[in-house]
């Protein structure tokens, strides 16, 4: 079975006599470009003319990823990259996802947490992180995230010393599991 996407688009449709814009949300699915010889799936291309991404999973498959994959989707409230065997995520990946509110990296074991792992999300609300068999974050991992409401880091090996939450000056709801 070749591997699919859902992506959620809004699109605009005009009333006769209102200029208001009317979003209605549909399902989209796109089958995945090549897999790659390391049995990685590209993401689709997307140019952002058939309507404005708002959602978009890309769970339970091997992605190959790179600095550009993401950059028409700007508009993006929320994407799951859950299991797609995440280890490294590429330099300035989220930079263009400045609207992004919630981003679920969940189900990676041996995700690595940079300091510049986050730039560009700057009104991300909602962060989940959980069985990424993540030990610690640099200091300084979150200081990009100044919106940043729920940290879930439930499943991870952390030791309350190793997390350095700050920037993250909204972070009201964190979800953590010491030593698990």
């Amino acid at each position: 079975m070749t591997p699919g996407f859902t992506i959620q688009m809004a699109k605009r449709h005009r009333g006769s006599r209102l200029l208001l814009l009317l979003f209605i949300l549909n399902q989209v699915n796109l089958q995945a470009n090549a897999t790659s010889s390391s049995g990685r799936v590209s993401v689709p291309s997307y140019n952002g003319k058939e309507g404005r991404v708002v959602s978009l999973n890309l769970s339970r498959q091997p992605l190959k990823l790179s600095s550009t994959t993401f950059v028409n989707f700007t508009g993006l409230g929320t994407l799951s990259l859950r299991e797609v065997s995440l280890t490294v995520v590429p330099p300035d990946l989220f930079k263009s996802m400045s609207k992004l509110k919630t981003l679920m990296l969940n189900d990676n074991p041996g995700l690595v947490i940079e300091n510049t792992t986050f730039n560009g999300l700057s009104h991300l609300t909602a962060l989940h992180l959980q069985s990424c068999t993540l030990t610690t974050f640099p200091a300084g991992a979150f200081r990009t995230l100044p919106s940043l409401y729920t940290l879930d880091l439930l499943h991870n090996p952390l030791q309350l010393q190793t997390l350095h939450v700050s920037g993250a000056a909204r972070l009201s709801q964190l979800l953590y599991s010491e030593g698990e």
